[in-house]
């Protein structure tokens, strides 16, 4: 991919590379339609300052903030669309909704939080099982 093209693709890549590549980019294009569980590149694009357009499917209703540092479009054509309004997105608010929401110690803060939670109700959990007496054998079959 020369850097004369509008858009390409560049396969697997990473490290320096990658960061290049979306520093460099006008925008990160989603199209994917499953419930994709956590989009990592697409936070890994906005860390970079690089707007993301997604279709409204998965994690990216969660990363995506339409308007601030990207956009949720329902199709193709929509997407195409939301290229034509990027001026509208400022590259330091990517960058910032990143560090704001999905930050090592936010993140780490929030599980700690979650386990805490959870060792409190395991914690105060009464575990209640029927009482099962344990019988001799020669109790159980009299004498053999």
């Amino acid at each position: 991919m020369s850097t004369d093209d509008m858009s390409g693709t560049s396969g697997e890549t990473g490290g320096e590379r990658k960061r290049r590549l979306f520093a460099d980019a006008r925008a990160l294009l989603m199209p994917i339609r499953w419930d994709e569980p956590f989009g990592m590149v697409m936070v890994e694009a906005l860390a970079c300052g690089t707007p993301v357009i997604a279709f409204p499917e998965g994690a990216a209703v969660e990363i995506v903030q339409d308007g601030l540092n990207g956009y949720l479009v329902d199709d193709e054509d929509a997407m195409a669309a939301a290229v034509a309004r990027l001026a509208g997105i400022k590259r330091p608010d990517c960058r910032t909704s990143v560090q704001e929401r999905f930050d090592l110690d936010i993140i780490a803060a929030q599980y700690e939080t979650i386990y805490q939670r959870a060792a409190a109700t395991v914690t105060n959990m009464r575990i209640s099982a029927p009482v099962v007496p344990v019988l001799s054998p020669e109790a159980q079959y009299g004498s053999l």
